[in-house]
């Protein structure tokens, strides 16, 4: 396998990322109204809207879930700003998976090959079989997953169709710290043309803008696409646009 190490959590979008910090944040069981009329113009799609549990202390992390396949099937997944590619525990001779064999992915047979431009975009260089199974392996500060790419239908909207997207399938994933991932996956927002947001974008479902707003109160919410932004009161950053080593 080629070097095609994604470095997580050392990286930072180059979509519009937007954080709200405020005291007081919509129940994840309070969704936001949307306005569609300016994605509608524009060819994209109503935003997306994930509810959030978890919280920063003591936890540090939150986590939703998603449904995938058909019929779907629900997993949970840890949301990381700092990694581009979404995997999920997969059933396949899975190596260090922290989750019971049911509670697994099982991959079908839409895997992606190595000739695939997802598959050059983490890294991939070519291989002596472009049909091949693309690998990968993505780092993070606390452990590492490798697997290979598959496709499959993302339910991410209750009332409109679904999505088919490319994530990966980790069939073998190691803790530094000893500490099993507590969900199914981890769901890669960061700037690459692999991540949810931009594929999203790609296929002209929503605005590739992410956002969440959290509450004190161990829950909130997610949002892909543009509509959920308010016309005043936020502060813009821009973001960095190269990895910290």
């Amino acid at each position: 396998m080629d070097d095609n190490k994604i470095m997580g959590k050392v990286s930072f979008m180059m979509v519009l990322f937007l954080f709200f910090l405020v005291l007081s944040c919509f129940p994840a069981t309070v969704q936001p109204s949307i306005n569609t009329s300016v994605q509608a113009m524009a060819g994209f799609g109503p935003s997306i809207i994930l509810p959030l549990t978890g919280n920063v202390y003591p936890r540090g992390q939150f986590e939703l879930s998603l449904r995938i396949g058909n019929p779907p099937k629900s997993f949970t997944f840890e949301i990381d700003t700092g990694s581009d590619l979404t995997w999920v525990q997969c059933d396949a001779d899975c190596e260090g998976c922290s989750l019971p064999k049911h509670e697994l992915y099982k991959p079908g047979k839409a895997y992606v090959p190595f000739d695939d431009p997802l598959c050059a975009a983490i890294g991939n260089q070519g291989s002596d079989d472009p049909k091949k199974k693309c690998d990968f392996t993505v780092q993070y500060v606390d452990g590492s997953t490798s697997g290979y790419l598959v496709r499959d239908i993302f339910t991410l909207r209750p009332d409109k169709g679904s999505s088919t997207l490319t994530f990966g399938c980790g069939n073998k994933i190691q803790s530094y710290t000893g500490k099993p991932l507590e969900t199914t996956g981890i769901l890669g927002l960061g700037k690459r043309v692999v991540s949810i947001p931009h594929q999203l974008r790609a296929v002209g479902e929503t605005q590739n803008v992410i956002g969440h707003c959290l509450s004190g109160k161990n829950e909130g919410f997610l949002f892909i696409g543009n509509d959920p932004v308010p016309s005043s009161g936020v502060t813009w950053a821009p973001m960095l646009k190269k990895e910290l080593v």
